[in-house]
């Protein structure tokens, strides 16, 4: 795989990501507390990049097109997998992502994870 040095400040970021929706995955059997451990994991996740990460970034707009366009990437590298439509479905998330972040709002992920598993 090819890493790009533009991807390489991704990379943990990604890594978080992957982990907040590994994360959602394993949410809790009782339905009332799955929206609170979905908000505390991606809270988790924002601290994470924010404070903990060894070159803290800034989560906004420009964090959430960066974000965006590299999970496509790496989704899709050869742009065979989705088509036009998907994408352009999930193009609204494209400056959202940081806005559901600091909200705790799962919705981005819980897109891209039944884009996968229909992938």
């Amino acid at each position: 795989m090819i890493v790009f040095k533009r991807g390489k400040r991704l990379l943990m970021t990604m890594f978080a990501l992957s982990a907040m929706a590994a994360a959602i995955g394993q949410s809790p059997e009782d339905p009332k507390a799955v929206p609170a451990y979905r908000k505390a994991a991606i809270q988790s996740m924002v601290d994470r990049i924010q404070k903990k990460h060894y070159n803290p970034k800034a989560i906004n707009d420009s964090f959430s097109i960066a974000v965006f366009d590299r999970l496509l990437h790496v989704m899709d590298p050869n742009s065979y997998i989705f088509l036009q439509e998907d994408v352009r479905q999930l193009e609204k998330f494209r400056t959202l992502v940081d806005d559901q972040l600091a909200t705790g709002d799962p919705a981005f992920s819980r897109r891209h994870m039944a884009f996968t598993a229909a992938a």
